[in-house]
């Protein structure tokens, strides 16, 4: 039979010790198996999990890092940015898109970063910009130890790519949110400290469009 999967669970006939090749038969036993089989692996391949890793990019001591070209591709439209620094020379690093091995440097990117001190229970605004007077994305920190999560929509598409993210180090807490405002189709992303070096690796992942 079919293969039920990713719909239901399928519901096998399982022989007995005392059956006989042919009850229940033999051969369906095996494509009945090989069907489903072959259905969570299709699934799997192709994003069924939720989130696909499509690559890690390691670094050390760099003051600038791309992704590889076609990290962003037409499979998915939305992502997830992982960064795991191990050290850094600086605070804050930011972020630019990235289309056929080239970094757009225009004044279509803006973008906003809030702090929330945690033993003063304060909140501020570390930097805003519009797309008129600023050439990238304002991340967070770039520090030993410190990770950040950014989900970045619809790069690969004809379509504004908009960004949201978190982060933290030591006391403070970083929200992080900002938009590429032109309908440019990208398969990167570059990243750069502010001032000094940066140490770690990106991971990103695919978002499951179904």
């Amino acid at each position: 039979m079919p293969t039920n999967f990713p719909t239901s669970v399928d519901n096998f006939t399982n022989p007995t010790a005392n059956d006989s090749l042919n009850l229940p038969s033999h051969s369906t036993q095996h494509a009945n198996a090989n069907d489903a089989i072959e259905a969570v692996e299709d699934y799997l391949l192709n994003g069924g999990q939720g989130l696909t890793f499509i690559n890690k990019t390691s670094f050390s001591s760099v003051v600038s890092v791309s992704l590889p070209t076609d990290t962003f591709t037409t499979t998915y439209d939305n992502y997830r940015i992982v960064f795991n620094f191990t050290a850094g020379s600086t605070n804050y690093f930011y972020g630019r898109m990235r289309a056929a091995g080239t970094d757009d440097s225009s004044g279509s990117y803006g973008s906003a970063l809030g702090f929330g001190i945690f033993t003063t229970a304060a909140w501020g605004n570390d930097a805003s910009a519009s797309e008129t007077n600023t050439s990238f994305i304002r991340f967070g920190f770039a520090e030993a130890d410190v990770s950040q999560v950014v989900d970045v929509c619809s790069p690969k598409l004809a379509r504004k790519t908009t960004y949201s993210g978190t982060g933290a180090r030591k006391n403070v807490l970083t929200i992080h949110a900002g938009f590429f405002n032109a309908t440019t189709s990208f398969d990167s992303m570059t990243f750069t400290a502010l001032t000094g070096t940066i140490s770690g690796d990106i991971r990103v992942y695919g978002y499951r469009n179904s």
